[in-house]
């Protein structure tokens, strides 16, 4: 009498059951080390390329964007609220533009008292050597009037001396 005549799983072993247990095991554990080296990745290798020092206690966010991938470091310095921003080539940027970093910095407002001042946003524009902070009021027009085809040399110049190579 065979299993299918008794009721009973007589011939049937463990063997099977193990190597699924197996390889649901083996799965998980690739799975754990992907991730881990993709976590050593964000966290040492990829700032290196950064064009500012990145602290090793930076908040890091990893973000799926329309078209583009990007990390955020986050991090406080001397009163300004710090972003490295990595990113890929985003949709209708220059061809040669790459992987990229954009820098910023935001001191936050005061809103009252003898010492109130309003937010302030920067951006780190190059080229190396001779980094200085732009207003990212002045950035994000370059990048409107890019888009729309309306650029001069200089907003050009800004944009792509703002665009860290990584």
């Amino acid at each position: 009498m065979n299993a299918r005549d008794n009721g009973t799983t007589e011939g049937v072993g463990e063997g099977a059951q193990t190597s699924l247990q197996q390889m649901e095991t083996e799965q998980k554990t690739q799975e754990n080390e992907a991730e881990l080296e993709e976590q050593i990745r964000l966290r040492e290798e990829l700032p290196k390329s950064s064009p500012i020092e990145i602290p090793s206690n930076a908040t890091i966010k990893k973000q799926e964007k329309k078209g583009y991938h990007q990390v955020k470091y986050l991090w406080e310095e001397n009163g300004y609220r710090m972003e490295s921003r990595w990113h890929t080539r985003t949709p209708n940027a220059p061809p040669e533009q790459g992987n990229t970093w954009v820098v910023t910095r935001r001191r936050p407002g005061i809103g009252a008292g003898k010492n109130a001042r309003p937010n302030k946003t920067e951006v780190l524009v190059g080229p190396k050597g001779k980094e200085h902070w732009v207003d990212q009021k002045v950035w994000n027009k370059a990048i409107c009037d890019q888009k729309a085809g309306e650029a001069t040399e200089e907003q050009k110049e800004m944009l792509k001396n703002g665009h860290w190579k990584a």
